[in-house]
C-alpha cells in the first residue's frame, strides 16, 4: 500500500506523466460538478482568451465570491510548459501550497487568468468530512502550508495581483 504524501505529490507525480500541452487540476472531491463544469474551464485557455483558467465554487468563501475570485481553487488549466522548471519545487512543496505556488508563476509570467463560475460545484469543508476538532486542524495546517510556501503578507499581494490578471472570457 501507498503512503499518501499529499495533494503536491500526487500532482506532481500526475505532472510528471502527462503527455499533452495542457494540464487541467480537479480536486477529488467535489459535489455537483458536472461535465458542463469541466468544458466550460477549457475553452477560454484554447481559444486564446487566457492563458490559464480556474474555478470559482458555490461555496467558495464568500470574501473570494464577492471579489470574483478563488486564489486556492484546485480547479485549474494551464500550459504544462509553465511548470517545466519547476519539478524539483513540485516535490518538495508543502501538502497545500501548490495552489499559491501556481498563482506565484502565474503572476511572475503576467499571465491571462480567466475565472470561471461553478454555480453547482462545492467543495465540502474539512469540518464536514473531519468532524470539528480534526477539520479545524485541517484548516490551520493549510493554511500553514499556504504561508510557509508564500508568507502570509504576500498572500493578501497575491490576490490583488491575480485580480489585476483576470479577464472576462
Amino acid at each position: 500500500m501507498t503512503q499518501n504524501a499529499g495533494k503536491a505529490r500526487a500532482l506532481a507525480a500526475g505532472i510528471a506523466l502527462a503527455t499533452g500541452d495542457w494540464l487541467m487540476f480537479i480536486d477529488r472531491d467535489l459535489t455537483g460538478l458536472t461535465q458542463g463544469d469541466l468544458t466550460r474551464l477549457i475553452p477560454p485557455v484554447l481559444a486564446g482568451q487566457a492563458h490559464t483558467a480556474i474555478s470559482l465554487r458555490r461555496n467558495a468563501p464568500l470574501l473570494w465570491r464577492l471579489i470574483g475570485l478563488d486564489y486556492i481553487s484546485g480547479e485549474r488549466v494551464m500550459p504544462k510548459e509553465m511548470l517545466a522548471d519547476h519539478p524539483h519545487q513540485l516535490d518538495r512543496m508543502p501538502r497545500f501550497g501548490i495552489e499559491v505556488f501556481l498563482n506565484t508563476l502565474w503572476i511572475a509570467s503576467a499571465c491571462r487568468i480567466a475565472v470561471v463560475r461553478w454555480p453547482e460545484a462545492e467543495s465540502p469543508t474539512k469540518t464536514s468530512k473531519h468532524g470539528v476538532s480534526q477539520g479545524l486542524r485541517g484548516d490551520l495546517g493549510m493554511l500553514r502550508d499556504i504561508f510557509q510556501t508564500i508568507g502570509a503578507p504576500s498572500a493578501a499581494l497575491q490576490i490583488l495581483r491575480l485580480l489585476a490578471q483576470r479577464v472576462r472570457p
